[in-house]
């Protein structure tokens, strides 16, 4: 049974039915934002199930004894559970307005998701109450599509916070205004300091709201002519939310506004939606955040404080936008005087937002800009705005902490390390390094590398503090060097030998070096014959070379065909499985990524629009099994960004019109990704805890790969039509310790949040997270663990969640 939340909570019907509680048994009620306890009274847990897809204050206590569950998921994609039936609904508990003269009742100040609530309820039970402001937008409802309905008037739930704020909040609220440019459009949440950053906004101009929620904040910049949603692209000339949450002022104001439209919120959260507003501006708070930018805003350690809402949606759609501004806002510290930026995160606390997403985080002290900075300076940033009593502890903490691809040019690289000892403090900057002649020990002074992947070669540089890792997606790397953020004063690379025309090829790999190449004082080249001439975004005409030097060797060659196992052979065929004909497929590279392949050959027009291609991917063109025929992404040819594989591989593509390498900012695009149907990206993992958190990226605080593109096509899939997130990992380590574990390691680095993951898949099964509950997450994890692990495991969830299911 659906429950309207919000501040339309129809707490007279609540009350009708918790009068017949004693008829009932087990009744599941699912909402968005309880805002009423109604149903969470101890003696009524026989009768009712709250089911939570976000954990308020009033349903905390639920929770945390087990008659209450929550579903960690996006607010945007929350309708989908109810149109795709995975949350199934016999009837939708509703408040509205009274009908106007056309029949129609409005749902007033909450539309969320009660939309795809109405369309799939087989009952829809109304509460008329007067007192429900008719809004406009996607909130009408008309008379006939109720089937039973009582009229009863009651006030509304009203917040009104302006009592409680503090100095610290108005020094945030006043630092975050300064960040704001006029012209910009606004995503603000509900609370002090949101209120504080509205109060700090009155001598903008041409400010324009597209926004989750709005309060009463936003009422004065209408009125003072600050708001005037002039140069926003969704909806302009109006207000957009998909919920209101004040007083009955602000309910008043909203009443019967054509200038005010609450949205579904599959739109006004979506982020290629919200990408589209200039200029945008996302401010969200948070608990804690961790010296490298993780950042927790729903829990308490293992216990839940709030939800995942619409935090990493608008953040993400912030950053994709031009001159966007994804703005995280915390006090430094608790009223208690524990500092809100730590060292690490709480073990098995939940991450909201990866470090990947965060760019600026600014406390009372100061603003701190994270994006394109490594873990060190990260630290430095975020504790220059940390309360001063906690400086000392924290610079003391990371120091402890931090210490301090296959076309790379290996011949440049070499003749660069000669020169060493003319050389100070070289920054190197690489995306997938595959050597290391920059990580000698003996270089330290010479060279310092900024690692964008932290692969192989450079975990023990980073680890001593001799290299640093920058957390960042792949298909923003370009924007480090278009922006200036990461200035380059020469970019070395390497290509194949010019054509007729003069053009040279980037070959097996393009990622963000076009970027490179673009904004580099000096470019120098290494030409190489043994470099395939590959097609797309990869020419370079050799006029445009400032310096090269003809050298050819081989290049690096990955087979991981000899070191497949059983375990990983039957991951493989669970994968392929799942995959039905006509999808888009995004894989890695490695031993698991190459079974899948293998397990494929039957399939029917499959299509590659991936990060990243290998060889498993010529056999099956080979062999008419990817046609490209279905993608919308260059139909007809294969896709990527950068070759890792064998010769084999590498002469195939050369000179081939059919598969083309493209800039990383496009082909990692979520936006272009779902647009492809049935797209289905397979990702690995080192562990996965049993909400469904996954670390692919470190061992605890110890570095081990990146952040890459996992989420971009994971989320990218998840929007696709019929499309298919996968996650794989075997059930257990070589030592035979589980990756599926109760909490991730302190410390470890969360790539992918629990609302990301759809399918789950190790050797023993396939677990599919979307839509589930954290009790019911637990026991599917569990299913698909080791035999060896799942009774440790089971006491594990049952000691954290009271029960599973």
């Amino acid at each position: 049974m659906f429950f309207i939340g919000c501040g339309s909570s129809p707490k007279y019907l609540s009350r009708l039915l918790t009068n017949r509680s004693s008829e009932l048994r087990r009744v599941e009620l699912i909402s968005a934002l309880s805002i009423d306890n109604t149903f969470m009274d101890p003696k009524l847990k026989d009768s009712f199930f709250f089911n939570s897809l976000f954990a308020s204050a009033y349903v905390r206590p639920a929770i945390a004894s087990g008659t209450a569950s929550y579903v960690p998921i996006f607010l945007s994609e929350m309708p989908r559970l109810f149109d795709d039936n995975i949350l199934p609904l016999d009837a939708a508990l509703i408040q509205v307005s009274p009908p106007d003269r056309h029949g129609y009742c409005s749902l007033g100040i909450s539309v969320e998701i009660t939309r795809a609530a109405l369309r799939n309820a087989k009952k829809v039970f109304a509460q008329i109450n007067r007192c429900v402001p008719r809004v406009h937008g996607d909130t009408f409802v008309h008379i006939n599509d109720i089937d039973a309905y009582v009229e009863h008037d009651e006030p509304l739930v009203e917040l009104d916070y302006s009592s409680e704020i503090t100095d610290v909040e108005r020094q945030i609220g006043q630092r975050v205004a300064e960040l704001i440019e006029d012209g910009s459009t606004l995503q603000v949440g509900v609370g002090t300091v949101p209120d504080c950053v509205l109060k700090s906004l009155e001598n903008h101009k041409d400010l324009s709201i597209a926004s989750e929620m709005i309060s009463d904040g936003v009422v004065s910049l209408i009125q003072k002519g600050v708001v005037t949603n002039r140069y926003k692209k969704f909806h302009p000339g109006r207000t957009t939310a998909t919920f209101i949450l004040g007083t009955k002022q602000f309910y008043d104001f909203a009443d019967d506004n054509p200038n005010v439209l609450l949205i579904d919120v599959g739109i006004t959260n979506d982020p290629a939606q919200i990408r589209t507003n200039p200029k945008m501006c996302s401010i969200n708070s948070a608990l804690e955040i961790d010296l490298t930018g993780q950042v927790c805003a729903e829990s308490l350690g293992t216990a839940h404080y709030s939800g995942v809402g619409g935090q990493i949606d608008f953040m993400r759609g912030a950053a994709l936008s031009p001159q966007g501004k994804p703005i995280l806002v915390l006090p430094s510290q608790t009223t208690k005087g524990i500092s809100r930026i730590v060292n690490t995160l709480k073990e098995g606390a939940s991450v909201t937002t990866t470090r990947a997403h965060v760019h600026y985080v600014v406390t009372e002290y100061g603003v701190a800009n994270l994006f394109g900075k490594n873990c060190q300076q990260r630290a430095r940033a975020l504790i220059n705005i940390a309360h001063p009593n906690h400086r000392e502890t924290l610079e003391r903490a990371a120091f402890q902490r931090f210490k301090r691809c296959a076309a790379t040019p290996q011949h440049l690289n070499r003749l660069l390390a000669k020169r060493a000892n003319e050389l100070k403090r070289v920054e190197v900057m690489g995306i997938l390094p595959l050597d290391n002649t920059f990580t000698d020990v003996k270089m330290k002074d010479s060279f310092f590398l900024n690692s964008l992947f932290a692969s192989a070669y450079v975990r023990p540089a980073i680890a001593s503090g001799a290299a640093s890792y920058v957390p960042t997606f792949l298909s923003e790397m370009p924007r480090l060097f278009d922006e200036n953020i990461l200035p380059l004063d020469a970019a070395l690379i390497q290509v194949s030998p010019p054509d007729r025309h003069g053009y040279c090829s980037l070959g097996i790999s393009i990622e963000a070096t076009g970027a490179a190449v673009r904004n580099a004082k000096h470019i120098i080249a290494q030409i190489n014959k043994n470099m395939p001439r590959v097609h797309g975004d990869t020419f370079v005409h050799i006029n445009d070379i400032d310096a090269y030097v003809e050298h050819d060797e081989p290049l690096f060659e990955v087979d991981y065909s000899r070191d497949i196992t059983d375990v990983e052979r039957q991951i493989g065929q669970r994968v392929a499985e799942l995959i039905e004909d006509g999808s888009t497929l995004q894989m890695g590279v490695g031993t698991v990524p190459d079974c899948v392949l293998k397990g494929l050959e039957n399939h029917k027009d499959l299509s590659i629009a991936s990060e990243m291609i290998s060889d498993g991917v010529v056999s099956l063109i080979q062999k008419g099994v990817v046609t490209n025929r279905y993608k919308k992404f260059h139909p007809g040819r294969t896709t990527a960004t950068f070759i890792m594989g064998t010769r084999k591989l590498y002469d195939f593509v050369d000179d081939n019109p059919n598969v083309l390498l493209i800039d990383v900012g496009i082909t990692n695009d979520p936006a272009q990704i779902r647009t492809n149907p049935k797209m289905c990206s397979i990702n690995s993992a080192l562990e996965i805890d049993l909400t469904g958190q996954v670390c692919a990226e470190s061992l605890g605080t110890a570095h081990y790969s990146g952040v890459g593109g996992q989420i971009d096509f994971m989320r990218g899939a998840a929007l696709s039509p019929q499309g298919k997130p996968i996650l794989v990992l075997p059930s257990q380590t070589t030592k035979g310790i589980s990756r599926i574990v109760n909490t991730l390691k302190e410390g470890a680095s969360v790539t992918t949040t629990r609302a990301h993951v759809h399918y789950v898949v190790t050797e023993y099964g396939v677990a599919n997270l979307f839509g589930k509950n954290c009790q019911q997450r637990a026991r599917a994890l569990i299913n698909i663990a080791h035999p060896n692990h799942r009774e440790t495991l089971e006491r594990a969830a049952f000691q954290r969640f009271k029960n599973i299911y």
